[in-house]
């Protein structure tokens, strides 16, 4: 579930900067071969969005990796709540998100991945915040965050999966920009 950002357009048509940023799910099982080939992507930076308990269970490889700066920004996603509650949450709590956007704006040149267990709901937030602010269109940033469940469902499933997950991402999608009237705004209040 490891792929480039930077696929898409912005709403005028202007590509992203395509090896900005890579989304990934957990990098504790990465073989020398795998960190090899990510430091000839030129990844410099680091954002583990997993909670500590997670860490210490499955130890991120970039951690004591020489090349890369490595951060460890939890970002909550209470599993008690429904999915759309959830990253709501995770959204209004603000001192990560700034947290998380001032780690990288204070980034080296180069390659910033960033993941969680899975590569889904904490990931999909900031890859819906990232392209949100990039000006990506909203069905772009959509298919993004769904693209995900290819590599967790089983094709008989994926269907079902999809639909319900399309939904929950374009409401979160509508909340900020009922809220906030935009993704920059939202940033700007964190």
């Amino acid at each position: 579930n490891t792929r480039y950002l930077g696929i898409y357009n912005d709403t005028c048509g202007n590509p992203l900067n395509k090896n900005a940023f890579l989304r990934s799910d957990n990098t504790d099982n990465l073989s020398e071969n795998d960190l090899n080939k990510l430091k000839e992507m030129n990844v410099k930076t680091v954002i583990d969005l997993r909670y500590p308990n997670e860490t210490e269970k499955a130890p991120d490889k970039f951690k004591d990796v020489e090349w890369v700066k490595y951060h460890n920004i939890t970002v909550a996603v209470n599993r008690k709540y429904s999915l759309y509650e959830r990253y709501i949450k995770a959204l209004e709590c603000k001192k990560l998100i700034k947290n998380i956007f001032e780690t990288i704006a204070n980034t080296e040149e180069g390659t910033i991945l960033f993941h969680c267990t899975y590569g889904k709901d904490r990931t999909g937030i900031l890859s819906m915040l990232l392209l949100g602010i990039a000006n990506v269109k909203n069905e772009d940033i959509v298919k993004n965050y769904l693209d995900c469940y290819l590599f967790d469902c089983p094709p008989k499933n994926y269907n079902d999966v999809y639909k319900k997950n399309k939904g929950n991402i374009e409401k979160v999608i509508k909340y900020i920009t009922d809220k906030y009237k935009s993704f920059d705004n939202y940033i700007l209040s964190t």
